[in-house]
């Protein structure tokens, strides 16, 4: 039996947890310059962490950087931040009521209006039940040399992706891939999470095109893809463009995990919005 699966590390708290240190330093020296640098590098690097672009932005309000301000706000709401919480943020309310920000607000009244709270809900209750599932694996169990005792772990997992896979396809056929836009950053990320568990390969090969649509006109971050991507690659050719993924085969006991070029693999990561590999696993 073939399985495919991302094992959680404990790294990525580690990964996270050194990053978000270097930004309270900064701001306990009262280095406001470089806390802004940090948070404003994180951001927009790696789009599962857009949350810190409002921290951004209080400091480079509060630093009277009006411009850097719009922008980080702007970049939060391109994917998928609600502005309706700046509204009564204790710093950003100020500068959402200012002139400075009437581009911003139209943005998003125009995102606002675009919202399918519903389809949204739903999607976030699926990644939740998608992370809880796996979050819950017993691991001596899963690696277990029996394959009965292996398929007590993975048999539910699998029929979880299986319907969330289904839903999916349902509802890109019903509204084409919903933006982040319509449902959120995390509704967003379940449809590009339901391809990337799916057991079934040719769903995710017949469903690229509309993927990388979605990414090219802005409708959701690039760093997804590149795990659908991996995801495709690594099971019906044993080998990953980015190294986001590993494809553990039963038939041999070995797990696949090779970039295709190896020696470029960062560039790649980076380029999608992936953490590079030497820093451990992303927080995603």
């Amino acid at each position: 039996m073939v399985l495919c699966y991302q094992r959680v590390r404990s790294q990525d708290l580690v990964l996270y947890g050194d990053w978000i240190d270097s930004v309270d330093v900064a701001k306990k020296r009262g280095d406001l310059r470089s806390a802004q640098r940090f948070y404003h590098n994180a951001f927009v690097r790696h789009p599962a962490l857009v949350k810190h672009a409002f921290d951004c932005a209080r400091i480079a309000w509060q630093l009277r950087d009006t411009g850097d301000a719009s922008a980080c706000v702007s970049r939060a709401l391109d994917l998928g931040e609600s502005g309706d919480v700046i509204a009564v943020d204790s710093v950003l309310g100020s500068f959402w009521l200012s002139p400075v920000a009437e581009n911003v607000r139209g943005s998003w009244l125009t995102y606002k209006a675009m919202q399918l709270p519903e389809l949204k809900a739903e999607l976030e209750r699926m990644f939740k039940e998608d992370q809880e599932i796996r979050m819950a694996i017993d691991w001596e169990k899963a690696d277990a040399p029996d394959s009965l005792v292996r398929r007590t772990v993975w048999a539910p997992i699998e029929a979880v992706d299986s319907a969330h896979a289904a839903r999916v396809v349902e509802v890109i056929r019903e509204h084409g891939v919903p933006s982040v836009h319509q449902v959120g950053l995390i509704g967003n990320k379940m449809i590009f999470f339901a391809f990337i568990h799916a057991p079934d390969v040719k769903a995710v090969a017949d469903h690229m095109l509309l993927l990388s649509g979605s990414v090219h006109r802005g409708g959701s971050p690039a760093c997804w893809y590149a795990y659908v991507i991996d995801r495709l690659m690594v099971m019906t050719s044993k080998e990953t463009m980015f190294g986001t993924t590993g494809y553990l085969d039963r038939s041999d006991g070995v797990m696949y995990f090779t970039p295709v070029v190896p020696q470029h693999v960062d560039l790649l990561r980076e380029a999608m919005g992936v953490p590079r590999m030497s820093t451990g696993r992303n927080f995603y």
